[in-house]
């Protein structure tokens, strides 16, 4: 818990330094509510008595309303504050913000949750049907002992066919979210890591050890980061495996700081082979580095951990506790929750972006743009990427169950040695 009054002198200055909002005046309000309607003015915090009137439904009729008020120049001298009622917005596509809807230095646009109220961005969408286990294949491959505990999502019941891709770093497509937090894949081993045994070059090559040469670490005599796309392992297990389970390992190939996802094509048990569907890591595979694999439904075998079969659309998973309504969420938006595009004096303030599967949010070039007392949560991708901004960037925010990385911040000129003078603070 971040000490909120001591952080009071750091705020006012960067709001001073950011906004310099001068005397103060009454913004112009619109609302957003779930409960509100895109047929009404957006200019009551709730929905009227007689039903004619109240907030807005969605944030991109907001965005409209803002819009219009630019385009007939009657954009008010004091500015416009969004201000979002309590409850979660489920986002079927990335909200974009851009230079239409821009703020003044003296009149800036504020997007923030209401007072005392909690305000949820979502990439994702709440699973409601499921059951238990009925394909005949996974209730042969699923261990005894567990098969009662586990429970069958049928995607696309639920209205989910896409289901994204993994990529080598980051996002891994869909995933599952068990009452806010991220659930992890089915895994072997369970804790700790398989370590490479071997790196076979071609047929018939023994692996010859490792060397050094000119800074390189080469194996069997080739560069590390030439690819062959096989490794060879050291354990039973994968002989029980069904051919038809989608295995994805995650592993530090060849340096301990590089690591990534690689899908499995396929697996030799006989002579411990794994060989690996192309695109290869890019500094190839060493021996004794570590890994393990993923996604394999035959070792689904603890609290939280789920598995997904794309040919048939369905997921399996072993919920912790018993599931209540509104438990389980999907990551489905495949792009960020939020961008910004050549925004200049835009606040977003109190909001939670959650369950997409790249970042939460994006802010590309603008001006003077703050991001301020925010949580990014249950993200595929990193949290927030400023990317050619300038005066901008976030303040006191938390980030969280994040699929690549944190606050990503670029801006300035290196070759004018022009700052961007953007900014994280306190998250």
């Amino acid at each position: 818990m971040k000490n909120r009054s001591a952080l009071a002198v750091t705020v006012a200055l960067i709001v001073a330094i950011a906004f310099a909002c001068g005397p103060q005046r009454k913004p112009l309000r619109f609302y957003v509510s779930p409960e509100g309607n895109d047929g009404w003015s957006g200019r009551h915090p709730a929905p009227a008595r007689d039903g004619q009137d109240g907030p807005f439904a969605t944030l991109e009729r907001a965005r409209e309303a803002i819009r219009d008020l630019k385009q007939s120049r009657t954009y008010p001298r004091a500015g416009v504050t969004v201000v979002l009622r309590g409850g979660t917005y489920h986002l079927t596509h990335t909200l974009v913000l851009d230079s239409s809807i821009s703020g003044t230095e003296q009149a800036p646009t504020v997007w923030r949750a209401a007072r005392g109220e909690k305000v949820v961005l979502s990439g994702g969408k709440v699973i409601r049907r499921f059951g238990p286990v009925t394909d005949p294949w996974a209730k042969k491959v699923i261990q005894p002992q567990v098969l009662s505990k586990v429970v069958e999502i049928d995607l696309r019941a639920n209205g989910i066919s896409d289901f994204g891709q993994v990529q080598k770093r980051g996002s891994r497509g869909l995933e599952l979210f068990y009452r806010g937090k991220r659930m992890p894949w089915a895994r072997y081993p369970n804790q700790g890591w398989l370590r490479i045994a071997d790196v076979p070059q071609y047929p018939g090559r023994k692996p010859a050890r490792e060397a050094v040469f000119g800074g390189r670490r080469v194996v069997a005599g080739i560069p590390a980061g030439r690819h062959f796309g096989q490794i060879r392992y050291s354990s039973n297990r994968p002989a029980h495996w069904s051919p038809r389970n989608e295995i994805y390992m995650h592993g530090y190939w060849t340096w301990d700081w590089s690591d990534s996802y690689e899908r499995v094509k396929e697996i030799f048990p006989r002579t411990n082979t794994v060989v690996i569907q192309p695109p290869y890591h890019r500094y190839g595979y060493t021996v004794n580095q570590r890994f393990a694999f993923l996604n394999v439904l035959e070792e689904l075998d603890q609290p939280g951990e789920w598995v997904l079969v794309r040919r048939t659309g369905k997921l399996y998973f072993w919920p912790p506790d018993s599931i209540r309504d509104g438990d389980l969420e999907v990551s489905v938006l495949a792009g960020p929750l939020v961008e910004l595009d050549s925004c200049r004096f835009v606040r977003l303030e109190n909001l939670v972006f959650r369950s997409g599967r790249d970042y939460g949010l994006v802010i590309r070039g603008g001006d003077s743009v703050l991001v301020a007392g925010s949580t990014f949560t249950c993200l595929g991708g990193s949290a927030v990427l400023v990317d050619g901004a300038t005066r901008s960037g976030l303040l006191s925010c938390d980030v969280h169950e994040i699929g690549l990385g944190g606050i990503w911040i670029t801006g300035g000129d290196r070759q004018t040695l022009t700052p961007g003078r953007n900014f994280a603070v306190n998250n």
